[in-house]
C-alpha cells in the first residue's frame, strides 16, 4: 500500500510489515520487535524536531553496538556495564576503564565534594575477612580527616613510615628503613616538645631552639640509676648513679 512502488508499506511477509521510503526499505515490524532494516540506517528525532519524553517499561534495557555497553532498569536503579563512562564539560571525566573501577579526569582539576551540612565523605574498603569497613573520612561537622582506631597512615611504598592509634596510644613507627628525621625548615623557628604538666594542663619540657641555636630544657631531666649521663665527642666526661654512690668521672 502506498504512493507508488518506492513510497510503501508492505505487508506481503507473513507477520511482518516493512516500510519503504525513497525505493528502500526502511523500518520492520514484527510480532515483539520494531527496528530499521539496515543496521545503524536511521535516526529517531532529529536534531530540530526531537521526541519529547521516552518511555520504557520495567526492567527494560539499552542496548548499544549489540550489547557492548548496556544501560539496564531494576527497581530504583539503572545498571551501567561495558566500556568507559565519560562525563565530558570541557575537561573529560572517565568512569571505569577494563576490569578495574577507576574514576579519572583528563584535564582540569579533579574535586569531590560533599555539601550536605555536618554530613561526611566516607572512604571504604575490604576488611580483609570478606566485608568492607571505613578507613578514613572526611567529617563535615567537626571540620577535619579521621582515622579511625587501628587505621594505618602508612607513607612511602613499604609503609616506611605509619601514624596509627590502637584506642589507648598513639605510634609514630619508622619501619625498619632509614633514620627518622624531624627537621624544622623555618629560619630562627623552634622543635618544642611539650606534655602532661601534672596539673591537668600542658608544659613545655624541651624546646630546639632555632634562634639561639641551642637545646633549652624546662623540666627536670631524669636518669635511672646506673645510667650515664655522656659529655664530650670521646664521651670524656660521665655522670652516673649506681643506686647507692654518684660518680663524676672524667
Amino acid at each position: 500500500v502506498g504512493r507508488d512502488a518506492d513510497n510503501l508499506i508492505d505487508f506481503s511477509t507473513d507477520n511482518s510489515i516493512i516500510f519503504r521510503t525513497n525505493n528502500s526499505n526502511r523500518l520492520r515490524l514484527d510480532q515483539s520487535q520494531f527496528y530499521p532494516v539496515s543496521n545503524d540506517g536511521l535516526s529517531l528525532g532529529t536534531a530540530t524536531t526531537a521526541f519529547s519524553d521516552l518511555f520504557l517499561a520495567s526492567g527494560a534495557v539499552i542496548n548499544f553496538n549489540n550489547g557492548n555497553i548496556t544501560l539496564t532498569h531494576s527497581s530504583g536503579q539503572v545498571d551501567y556495564a561495558g566500556g568507559n563512562f565519560v562525563l565530558a564539560d570541557n575537561s573529560p571525566l572517565f568512569i571505569g576503564s577494563g576490569g578495574d573501577g577507576k574514576i579519572e579526569s583528563s584535564s582540569d582539576d579533579f574535586i569531590i565534594s560533599q555539601t550536605t551540612t555536618d554530613k561526611d565523605l566516607i572512604f571504604k574498603c575490604d576488611d580483609g575477612s570478606g566485608g568492607t569497613e571505613t578507613y578514613f573520612f572526611l567529617d563535615g561537622s567537626a571540620g577535619r580527616t579521621i582515622f579511625p582506631d587501628n587505621k594505618i597512615l602508612g607513607i612511602g611504598t613499604g609503609t616506611d613510615l605509619y601514624f596509627v592509634h590502637d584506642a589507648s596510644n598513639s605510634y609514630i613507627n619508622a619501619n625498619g628503613t632509614g633514620d627518622l628525621i624531624i627537621k624544622q625548615m623555618t629560619d630562627d623557628k623552634d622543635i618544642s616538645f611539650r606534655c602532661d604538666d601534672g596539673s591537668g594542663g600542658t608544659t613545655e619540657y624541651f624546646r630546639l631552639d632555632g634562634g639561639d641555636g641551642q637545646t633549652n630544657v624546662s623540666r627536670n631531666i631524669k636518669f635511672y640509676d646506673t645510667v650515664q649521663a655522656w659529655f664530650g665527642d670521646g664521651n670524656d666526661l660521665r655522670l652516673t648513679h649506681d643506686g647507692t654512690n654518684s660518680y663524676i668521672q672524667n
